[in-house]
């Protein structure tokens, strides 16, 4: 039951955080290296990236609070 509940709000996370919202952060503070399409490759999975991790962080605090409120 937890790990399906992680789950949920962990796809519930990467599709309800915006891409612009991500998008400012990584390009000011992430060094991406590359020409052109390269870049821009490594751009989005960057963002893709820093959104998964970003989504399992708050899924964790949220099953972390459920449990104690449990």
């Amino acid at each position: 039951m937890k790990i399906l509940m992680f789950f949920i709000l962990l796809i519930a996370g990467i599709v309800l955080i915006l891409d612009s919202w991500l998008n400012g952060f990584v390009g000011h503070y992430m060094p991406i290296h590359g020409d052109g399409e390269e870049a821009m490759d490594d751009f989005a999975f960057t963002v893709l990236c820093t959104k998964a991790v970003l989504s399992a962080a708050i899924a964790l605090a949220l099953m972390c609070i459920y449990r104690k409120v449990r």
